[in-house]
């Protein structure tokens, strides 16, 4: 599957390469588009491209293309949400085990007296920064000065799910590159090209993954991706037949899963508001949800309306740290009943 991303974006990659090389060898770039889209990886090939001693080419196997690849590169510095940081006193917390959802201030801070030592084995430090959009305010004017004070070897890739939740003073100091999903039929192809598998079966992974490259990739070779998409719809069809203290006691089930598995939790709502949406489309006769999809509940269109409002409240207001033990009663308990 990435193969299939490198030549899906290599022109875009292979143009700002020569951008950066024909700009003095400095900047910040920023790669927007949704989740599970390709980001991580096509910045790793940015990466790449920027490290690597050989001519342009985004298919150079030395070893400094692959340490880049399998994170085991010095010069290339990973920061994502709980990540590590500079501990600055024995009461720090361990962000990898706090729950934390945004990523800190002290972790910038890390990212900025990093990018003031020289790189070790190349000539370019490169930081890439996952989740821009979940960054605390502070971190976010943190980061701000970093880029605008980083010495000419370090460069910073920085990706964003939401480009409306990145501050516009640290778009305006980046080159903004967006990543736009992949045409849904030409994925259906290249997987039907690619993986041997057939038409119908490969329709479906469009479906379930909506057409994003790294979500098409999880779903065709994990079982993982496909159990909790079941797990996820199994449990709204139980919700919907509950009554008020059932449901009270889901919410109190999901708002643990948010709160120990944020990353798994907004895939359970994503497979939710996919499911909503598919029975919206089989009210209009519309033949858009995957194959094996075969039950459908009689809804009402406006009440298929009324359970995609609710699910996008609560997407937002746990996105703002809204006590999620309420947002999530109050969401259960605003959908239809069968």
């Amino acid at each position: 599957m990435n193969t299939i991303i490198r030549r899906q974006y290599q022109d875009l990659i292979l143009k700002y390469s020569k951008h950066f090389n024909e700009s003095d060898r400095h900047g910040s770039y920023l790669f927007a588009g949704p989740a599970h889209i390709g980001k991580e990886y096509i910045a790793k090939l940015f990466a790449k491209i920027l490290i690597c001693d050989q001519d342009i080419s985004i298919d150079c196997d030395c070893k400094d293309c692959n340490d880049v690849e399998s994170s085991l590169h010095g010069d290339v510095i990973n920061i994502d949400i709980g990540g590590i940081c500079d501990l600055t006193d024995s009461n720090h917390r361990n962000h990898s085990e706090d729950g934390s959802k945004k990523i800190r201030i002290c972790q910038i801070k890390r990212i900025e007296r990093l990018a003031l030592l020289s790189p070790s084995r190349s000539k370019t430090k490169i930081f890439i920064i996952n989740n821009l959009d979940l960054m605390t305010d502070e971190s976010a004017n943190a980061l701000l000065k970093t880029l605008e004070d980083a010495p000419h070897s370090s460069v910073f890739l920085l990706l964003s799910n939401n480009l409306e939740q990145v501050a516009q003073t640290v778009q305006s100091r980046c080159h903004i590159l967006n990543i736009a999903p992949i045409n849904a039929k030409l994925l259906q192809n290249i997987l039907v090209d690619n993986y041997a598998i057939g038409d119908i079966h490969a329709e479906d992974i469009v479906r379930l993954s909506r057409a994003k490259l790294n979500a098409a990739n999880e779903f065709f070779n994990s079982e993982d991706s496909m159990n909790l998409f079941n797990q996820a719809v199994n449990d709204m069809e139980k919700i919907i037949s509950f009554d008020s203290i059932k449901r009270l006691e889901y919410a109190e089930k999901f708002s643990i899963i948010f709160r120990k598995e944020p990353e798994n939790f907004f895939q359970i709502v994503m497979h939710w508001e996919d499911w909503f949406r598919w029975h919206l489309y089989n009210a209009n006769k519309l033949n858009c949800a995957p194959s094996f999809l075969a039950k459908y509940y009689d809804f009402e269109v406006k009440q298929i309306f009324y359970a995609l409002q609710a699910l996008l409240n609560v997407k937002n207001e746990l996105k703002m740290n809204v006590n999620p033990l309420l947002s999530l009663e109050v969401f259960f308990l605003d959908l239809p009943q069968f």
